[in-house]
């Protein structure tokens, strides 16, 4: 869905994945909705920085054709090597135009009607949010 500047990707709410809260109405929830969206900003900007450095992790520079398992080494090696990049002051590529990375989608809530697993996750997120940003 295209809301302007931001996209917005559906995702659905499991027992793995924390998801903003669709429509917030506690202060408990705005303040979850807010740290989420903090949080999801600097996972984003460092793995904005693995595609700048690594081309093999961004869609233009090809795509990991190995298994799920295969793709977690390889970009396990890529933080490795990014980090003894950043120790021996080696700078980061800068953008170009041509590499437009929009990470400006955000997840939107959907729950799954009789989904066991998008229920228990609603339920951790919700346990989540009374233990940790109630007052």
């Amino acid at each position: 869905m295209d809301t302007g500047r931001q996209r917005v990707s559906v995702v659905t709410v499991c027992a793995f994945v924390m998801t903003p809260v669709a429509n917030a109405t506690t202060a408990a929830e705005i303040r979850y909705n807010k740290k989420h969206a903090q949080t999801r900003n600097t996972v984003e900007r460092a793995f904005g920085l693995l595609k700048m450095r690594f081309r093999c992790l961004h869609k233009t520079g090809g795509c990991l054709q190995s298994p799920p398992q295969g793709c977690a080494k390889i970009i396990s090696a890529c933080t490795v090597l990014h980090n003894i990049c950043i120790i021996n002051a080696i700078p980061a590529p800068s953008p170009t135009d041509e590499f437009d990375d929009d990470n400006s989608h955000h997840p939107a809530e959907t729950v799954g009607g009789d989904d066991h697993s998008a229920r228990k996750g609603a339920q951790i997120r919700s346990n989540l949010i009374d233990r940790r940003f109630s007052n």
